[in-house]
């Protein structure tokens, strides 16, 4: 989502970011977020618009076992968005985005030993890595009809999965080679999704806004390479390849993407503050990855946030003109760890300087 929505906990169905004061005027005096979330806000862009996220996302995983930390950092551009208004008085907006949608990257060692009758235990140590992620290049186009407006955005998803268990055995009286199983998958394909958005006044400077987004459950094509191989470390720590002990590449398959729906309002009053709340829901145990099912389960998230201006016509306080914005999420998650739901609960703080 955009730095704005996440502000306020992620609500985007019904947020719009449009002043109708200055709907028809030459001059539009601030520039305007990009709501990607539900394209249907494109018809309210009045000027261009060069929109970029960046974060830098910081992880810490504990063991309940042993009381470890393991904290990891990454910066990462979070989305681009050029939003363009082709005609202001039809109501006609373009946007063209790239964004990542997920991030795969972690390396994990675990050391066990393995006991036999009769014979000393002996140690092994596997190593898993993943790597990857998946990313969506798309353009939208809305069009408004006077209070109410409807979008799409459609383009490319495309994405790469690569993992690996690397095991090696550390036994004084057989040899064993260090062993690689890896599998290697690209996948892309076409992707839409839509939606809608209706305004209505409450009073002179209050506005109502409601909105609603989604997809259908999609279907993407990939290719996958299973590799089963011996190996050794070469002087400078990356690996040489001993025997292909197994080796298919290029089998043909598909991954079905779940169908996603979200609803949710906005209230604003001009100049002063706003509200709202979003729910959605994904159907995730459609999903399947070249035939197989994961340990997944459907989900659904409340999304409630705000913010706040204090005053914007205060020629004395910068902090007066500062936007103030707080939001809270929660639902459980799509995944299923050793049988149990997990249970997603988050808070959000920001400003608009």
């Amino acid at each position: 989502q955009s730095i704005v929505n996440r502000g306020m906990g992620g609500i985007s169905a019904g947020y719009v970011d449009y002043d109708k004061r200055f709907d028809l005027k030459s001059g539009y005096p601030k520039s305007q977020t990009i709501n990607f979330i539900n394209p249907a806000s494109y018809a309210r862009l009045r000027i261009t618009s060069f929109d970029l996220g960046f974060e830098v996302d910081n992880r810490t995983l504990t063991s309940p076992a042993d009381a470890k930390k393991f904290t990891v950092s990454s910066a990462i551009i979070s989305y681009l968005q050029l939003g363009i208004p082709l005609n202001r008085k039809k109501q006609i907006g373009l946007n063209f985005g790239l964004r990542p949608v997920t991030r795969i990257n972690y390396k994990i060692r675990k050391d066990q030993h393995i006991s036999y009758t009769d014979y000393p235990a002996d140690s092994l140590q596997s190593l898993f890595e993943g790597s990857g992620g998946s990313y969506e290049v798309f353009a939208g186009l809305a069009k408004g009809f006077k209070n109410f407006s409807i979008g799409v955005n459609a383009g490319y998803f495309f994405g790469t999965k690569d993992y690996s268990t690397r095991n090696i055995f550390f036994i004084d009286t057989v040899l064993y080679y260090k062993g690689n199983y890896e599998n290697k998958t690209s996948f892309g394909g076409f992707m839409i999704n839509a939606g809608v958005q209706y305004a209505a006044n409450l009073g002179k400077d209050t506005k109502l806004v409601l909105g609603a987004y989604g997809n259908l459950r999609q279907t993407f094509n990939g290719h996958q390479d299973i590799i089963r191989e011996t190996y050794n470390y070469d002087a400078t720590g990356g690996t040489i390849r001993i025997d292909s002990v197994d080796i298919a590449k290029g089998i043909a398959g598909k991954i079905e993407y779940p169908s996603n729906i979200g609803v949710g309002f906005t209230v604003e009053k001009q100049d002063k503050w706003m509200f709202g709340a979003d729910f959605s829901s994904t159907s995730w145990t459609a999903y399947s990855f070249f035939g197989t099912k994961d340990l997944v389960r459907n989900s659904w998230m409340v999304r409630l946030g705000g913010q706040f201006t204090p005053d914007v016509y205060d020629l004395k306080s910068y902090w007066s003109h500062v936007t103030y914005r707080a939001g809270l999420n929660f639902g459980p998650d799509y995944i299923k760890a050793d049988g149990n739901d997990l249970k997603q609960f988050g808070i959000s703080v920001g400003g608009g300087f």
